[in-house]
This record gives structure tokens, sequence and C-alpha cells, in this order.
């Protein structure tokens, strides 16, 4: 998995967590990386940090079967950034098939919508109710 973000003094990172299942079946996860990342979040730029960490821990994108992440549209850049770089490997990866979303962000993003709607709707209801009306 990973996720980006910019620091309020404007710096950007990139933290990628690995995990995988042993061969007695334990379930092991490691941050893998914690890289500055240069420029904007553009999917190149992750696309590059990211084979950049996972070559420098001898990790191939063969061993990749999977990468979560949220819904930010450079993610769906960096994916296709990704599956040329693998087709030039001859290794498929695709969006369909690897790219996993992150439910933690879709749950956000729905309660967030929701919070939303319920607080327009509260605010309907208080003017309606603090509006005298004249007979």
């Amino acid at each position: 998995s990973h996720d980006c973000w910019t620091s309020k003094n404007s710096l950007s990172f990139m933290a990628i967590k690995v995990h995988w299942i042993t061969k007695e079946w334990k379930i092991r996860e490691c941050l893998l990386d914690f890289a500055s990342l240069d420029g904007p979040h553009f999917g190149s730029t992750l696309c590059k940090q990211f084979v950049k960490s996972i070559s420098k821990m001898d990790i191939g994108i063969s061993d990749v079967f999977s990468i979560t992440m949220d819904n930010a549209s450079n993610n769906d850049s960096f994916v296709s950034y990704l599956e040329e770089d693998g087709n030039m490997k001859n290794v498929y990866i695709t969006s369909s098939k690897n790219r996993v979303r992150c439910l933690a962000h879709i749950l956000n993003i729905v309660v967030q919508e929701m919070l939303q709607e319920l607080k327009t709707q509260n605010c309907i209801v208080e003017e309606s109710v603090a509006k005298p009306v004249l007979v």
C-alpha cells in the first residue's frame, strides 16, 4: 500500500508499506520506505519513486501482487505508468487486476458526504424555524 501527502511546510512524502503472508500463514507488514518526493504528486513522479523504493529493497515489479491506494486521480496515472514500466519488463500489471482501492478512504468520502448533507438539512430546518411568521 502507499499514500502521499504534503506537509504544512510544503514538503511532499510517500510512504510504502508491504504486507505478506509467511509460509506458516502469519500475516506480516512492514514500512518499506518513507521517501520525500520532488515536485507535485503526479502519477509519473509516484511511479518513479515506487519503483526506486522497491528496487533498493531488491523487490521487483514481478513480486508486487497488488497495490492499495486511495481514489485520487494521480493514482490512476500512477498505475498506468506502472503498467508501462511492467510491460517493458514483461510483467503485466493492470489497474483492474492489481489495484485495490482503499476501503477506509471510500468510507471516509461517504461519511463526509452524509455529514455535509445532514449539516445542510439542519441549516434549512433552523432557518425555517427561526423565521417569524406574520399573520
